[in-house]
């Protein structure tokens, strides 16, 4: 097997596990939610998420990407180091504090603007102070992620999980707090879980702040804003627009989103964060990238079998979860599903701008979606209700990643590529058969219907590693992977 696959794998494999477990709190508490919450609780819920989303992105500032780039600045300096992470740290705390004393102030202002009618209006101060200590969380990820440390991000992924859950348990269950048990909960947890984590970062590398890195931290991160604001925008539109049509499309949106977003919890975001590092660093190295793009190509593979696997148990999975007024969410998780694989995609190709560091490409392209996407929206979602929203999803998320890679074939690293032929067949066969097997017959609880959709997804799977979407030396390296089975008994 290469090295540059058994690296990636075997970090890959920590990190996947650590985000499984940090994300296997959001999974256990979808049924809480959607057996707790009313309908309309649950689009106040969705808009919630929506809106602490888009905080995040703005008040992170791109800051957890300019701590992976500018870090590898300095590899032969690790007092250099050490500043970059100081400097990053004090910065996004100052400017968390200030944003959760100003937030509490028009609080009373603007949190049923923001929200719904019924929201307290002490609810924008809280989920600014929420979104304070998540962007700290992930800003403490990321530092164990630079400085590899998977056992780390293990820790404080149990950590999350566990306190998450018991905090919504306090919150939501037994007090019967509805959405606000759930800003309490996101608070209790994630405070408990960052600040010792920060206290140790604090002690290890000081509070120090440097007027240099600080500019180039913002010059890095800034940029990204507007376009990972961009994204988080285009939820809030879908979600306030559809609860204008009516709270249930709002609500089956929701939940339908929540499932296909396993696929960025479970393996883009895992597999993101090792490679991101990866190839920030073997690009310093000035190292071939040939082995890092067969990667990506396995990746898309291993994510489409993924996605289809979603959609095969996309039946139990939504009997599993919520009522059967949730039922009619199933048709909508082949289309956000598809849109997840190719946000992903998207993310990994932006690594050669990120490098290069020429990020004024991203907020472009990220505006012009979030415009295309509005209009969209607002022509698809009067006519379709939720299935306009997801078509719009699919249909944006696949033209950003054609420029995206047009813009880094021109201006970022060339060589930050995958297989596009391969790329485009798994993606055109993966959507095609979500599709199928997610509607009409195929799409009830029949066993029948479930014998018929477990074939189509081996079919999918053998088709898949048999064929040329897969290159032989990939594949030689997956065989490798499988264990020797003995031949005999030792003499």
């Amino acid at each position: 097997m290469s090295a540059e696959l058994r690296t990636v794998m075997r970090d890959g494999t920590i990190y996947a596990v650590a985000n499984i477990v940090s994300r296997l709190a959001a999974v256990i508490l979808i049924p809480v939610y959607t057996y707790q919450f009313t309908v309309d609780e649950y689009v106040f819920y969705t808009v919630l998420v929506a809106v602490t989303e888009l905080a995040s992105m703005l008040l992170g500032m791109g800051m957890a990407g300019a701590l992976s780039r500018l870090y590898f600045d300095h590899i032969d300096n690790a007092k250099r180091q050490s500043l970059v992470i100081s400097t990053i740290f004090t910065a996004v705390i100052a400017l968390g504090i200030v944003a959760t004393v100003g937030a509490f102030m028009i609080s009373p202002f603007v949190s049923r603007s923001v929200f719904v009618a019924s929201a307290p209006q002490y609810t924008f101060g809280l989920a600014i102070a929420s979104v304070t200590l998540v962007v700290v969380f992930e800003l403490v990820m990321s530092y164990f992620l630079i400085r590899k440390r998977p056992y780390a991000v293990l820790g404080l992924a149990t950590l999350k999980m566990v306190t998450t859950l018991a905090a919504n348990i306090v919150f939501v269950v037994i007090l019967k707090m509805g959405v606000m048990g759930v800003l309490y909960a996101m608070i209790v947890s994630f405070g408990i879980t960052a600040c010792p984590y920060l206290i140790h970062i604090a002690r290890t590398h000081g509070m120090g702040v440097d007027p240099q890195i600080t500019r180039g931290a913002i010059a890095f991160g800034l940029p990204l804003v507007p376009a990972t604001s961009a994204n988080a925008i285009m939820r809030l539109v879908e979600r306030q627009l559809l609860a204008a049509q009516g709270g249930a499309g709002a609500a089956l949106y929701g939940l339908a989103d929540r499932i296909a977003l396993l696929l960025q919890m479970l393996i883009s975001a895992p597999f993101a964060r090792i490679f991101l590092v990866r190839r920030f660093e073997s690009l310093a190295a000035d190292q071939d990238q040939e082995e890092l793009s067969r990667i990506l190509t396995l990746f898309v593979g291993v994510l489409g079998v993924a996605t289809l696997g979603l959609a095969v148990t996309g039946p139990e999975i939504l009997f599993i979860l919520a009522p059967p007024t949730f039922a009619p969410a199933l048709p909508l998780l082949p289309w956000l599903a598809v849109g997840y694989m190719l946000a992903a995609l998207t993310v990994n190709i932006e690594l050669g701008l990120l490098y290069t560091k020429r990020t004024h490409f991203i907020p472009i392209i990220g505006i012009s979606a979030l415009i295309l996407s509005i209009g969209l929206n607002i022509l698809l979602i009067p006519l379709l209700g939720p299935v306009g929203a997801a078509v719009s999803l699919v249909v944006v998320s696949l033209l950003r990643l054609i420029i995206t890679i047009a813009a880094n074939t021109r201006y970022g690293v060339k060589e930050v590529r995958a297989s596009w032929g391969a790329v485009g067949l798994v993606l055109t066969a993966t959507f095609a058969l979500s599709l199928l097997v997610t509607n009409g017959m195929l799409g009830d609880l029949s066993w029948t219907a479930r014998v018929l959709r477990i074939i189509i997804w081996f079919c999918f799977v053998g088709i898949l590693f048999i064929s040329p979407v897969i290159d032989k030396k990939t594949k030689a390296d997956l065989r490798q992977m499988i264990p020797n089975r003995p031949t005999g008994r030792a003499g």
